[in-house]
């Protein structure tokens, strides 16, 4: 790794109460009457995206269904019997109104809590969108992106939960700055970087400064990364060793003036980062060795169109429109850029 892993201190775990909040929301979603046996697919993802949300949301629905056992066993005469899970409590005159009344405080105060630290910003496909922190940092969200921002006295804590910004951070040595991506995280004081996720993993590129980069369910003192001015990170997951390269800076950024910049890359990773940027896909059939061919050029966001009717004419290929984008298809005549 370059000679730049080191150890040093981990990152603090999440707002509790934040966590808190949203498992408290999720249970309440989830435990009411459902059209179908299958759970809400954002819950499934929610569940997922952090060591705590799991743990959180396990707590949450034993003092949910606790407050049902509890209420009902103070009725005279009443025989205890264990709560279903996913039920709603019985909300009848006789015994169900205060614990209703309970879990609504309960709910009232994580909501208001966790919406008033926690403000999300979100992008749709093709935009792009530049936010002033309260700290005077800067974050840029670009395409299909969504942020949560968790900020206290101690630090300063981003939460990207897909897609790709770049940040400003404002320069406080007391307040560490921290985006969380999946189970890694960055550290910077007063830097500049943009931190990518999907779901092939996480990217994070150093414009200036300096940033530390770990594991955030590792131990205390364990090794972590530190990035140089230039430098790009490449988490792959699934035990991958990270993979550290310098690229042309302006072609990582290129986004941010509505550009990609491609250079002998793989055309079917072409065609994925275009679509990143349209609801009109552009699908690849009937060319297993225009597949294997590199790409080289500059391509406006969002004008699939026009890179489909490129690409085509490159190869020798042909570009049907369809409903909802577009088809390359047949044989190249020819494979420039291999």
């Amino acid at each position: 790794m370059d000679g730049r892993a080191v150890s040093g201190s981990n990152i603090a775990p999440r707002s509790g109460d934040a966590v808190a909040a949203e498992a408290a929301l999720w249970v309440v979603r989830t435990a009411g009457p459902r059209l179908s046996g299958q759970r809400d697919p954002g819950f499934e993802r929610w569940l997922v995206e952090h060591p705590s949300h799991r743990s959180a949301f396990v707590e949450a629905s034993a003092l949910w269904r606790d407050f049902g056992v509890a209420v009902a066993g103070d009725r005279a005469g009443a025989r205890a019997t264990p709560a279903r899970r996913w039920s709603w409590p019985k909300l009848t005159p006789a015994y169900g109104w205060s614990a209703a009344l309970a879990v609504c405080l309960l709910l009232f105060i994580g909501v208001q809590r966790h919406f008033a630290a926690s403000p999300v910003y979100m992008t749709a496909v093709g935009e792009q969108r530049s936010i002033r922190l309260s700290d005077e940092s800067r974050a840029v969200l670009n395409t299909d992106t969504r942020l949560e921002v968790e900020y206290t006295d101690a630090d300063r804590r981003v939460i990207l939960d897909r897609g790709e910004a770049l940040f400003e951070v404002a320069h406080n040595p007391d307040r560490p700055f921290y985006v969380e991506a999946g189970d890694d995280y960055v550290r910077a004081v007063g830097t500049s970087f943009t931190v990518r996720r999907d779901p092939s993993g996480v990217e994070v590129t150093l414009l200036t400064g300096k940033v530390i980069v770990g594991k955030i369910a590792a131990a205390a003192g364990a090794p972590h990364l530190t990035l140089r001015p230039g430098d790009r990170l490449k988490l792959n997951g699934a035990g991958a060793a990270p993979i550290i390269d310098r690229p042309v800076i302006d072609n990582v950024t290129a986004w941010r003036r509505g550009e990609l910049v491609f250079d002998a890359t793989p055309v079917p990773a072409a065609i994925a980062e275009m679509n990143r940027y349209s609801n009109r896909r552009i699908v690849l059939r009937d060319g297993a060795d225009v597949a294997r061919a590199r790409l080289s050029g500059v391509f406006d966001i969002g004008e699939n169109e026009n890179f489909a009717k490129t690409l085509a004419a490159i190869y020798g290929l042909k570009a049907a429109k369809t409903t909802d984008g577009f088809v390359i298809s047949g044989q190249s005549a020819a494979s420039p850029a291999r």
